[in-house]
């Protein structure tokens, strides 16, 4: 199946910032930087990118060694101290930037906190995005599927058109080799000869929930259709083997 994760931020620009503000600080320009390279879900938490600082705080120390057992206990310990209203302080001295290579471990530690750490929201996954639509989309579509003589592939599809998203939830899919399933879907406003591709992914065991990628806007779903087509699939589908379909009543 196609990994949507988003993009990961910039590694070095991310650590040198992180590294700068838990022994520089930051000015407002690189604070908003940072927030942008952590991405919305992680910069509406400001406690959360502090608990990274942290723990490179922790870890650069004159003559750092080893990754100590105890840093993450003790990065933890320390993120109050992050967390509380700042006290007034006296002018900041003239600001050292700490080389990245010299940190060494606290990069990785900084890291750990940073992405690992509970203060962090963890990303939503393909089945939570579902439930959400089903939740606050009460016109989205929500069908169960057919499937054709002969095949063995069951499921459910969740469509929005207002949201243009959707999800398929599938089980029992045929196992390919060399081969990859492609949705379509028939737009009801469009030619019923060019379907709009709706994504390709690979067969996989068990039940999956697979989010839909629509080439182009669906103004009014007819069908939706399963095919197997040549891996990275194909611009106009033959149709010469579908495994499921959907159709709104």
């Amino acid at each position: 199946m196609t990994d949507f994760t988003p993009n990961e931020p910039e590694p070095d620009r991310l650590l040198e910032l992180l590294a700068d503000g838990a022994t520089a600080g930051l000015s407002d320009a690189e604070r908003d930087e940072l927030r942008a390279l952590l991405g919305p879900d992680r910069a509406s938490e400001p406690a959360a990118y502090e608990a990274a600082a942290a723990a490179v705080a922790l870890a650069l120390t004159p003559g750092a060694g080893p990754v100590p057992p105890g840093l993450r206990a003790r990065a933890e310990a320390a993120l109050p101290a992050f967390a509380a209203p700042a006290a007034p302080a006296a002018p900041a001295p003239k600001r050292r930037r700490v080389p990245l290579a010299w940190a060494g471990w606290a990069v990785a530690a900084g890291l750990l906190i940073a992405f690992g750490a509970r203060e962090f929201k963890a990303r939503p996954t393909v089945a939570e995005l579902r439930a959400r639509l089903v939740a606050n989309d009460p016109r989205a579509l929500v069908l169960e599927g057919n499937t054709p003589a002969g095949e063995t592939a069951a499921g459910s599809i969740v469509w929005s058109h207002d949201r243009q998203e959707g999800y398929l939830t599938l089980r029992n899919l045929p196992q390919l080799k060399n081969q990859q399933l492609q949705l379509w879907i028939f737009d009801a406003e469009r030619d019923e000869r060019y379907p709009v591709d709706g994504g390709v992914f690979d067969a996989t065991a068990g039940e999956v929930v697979i989010p839909i990628r629509a080439a182009v806007p669906v103004r009014r779903a007819a069908l939706f259709a399963l095919t197997v087509e040549p891996v990275g699939g194909v611009v106009v589908s033959a149709r010469e083997r579908i495994v499921w379909t959907a159709k709104p009543g």
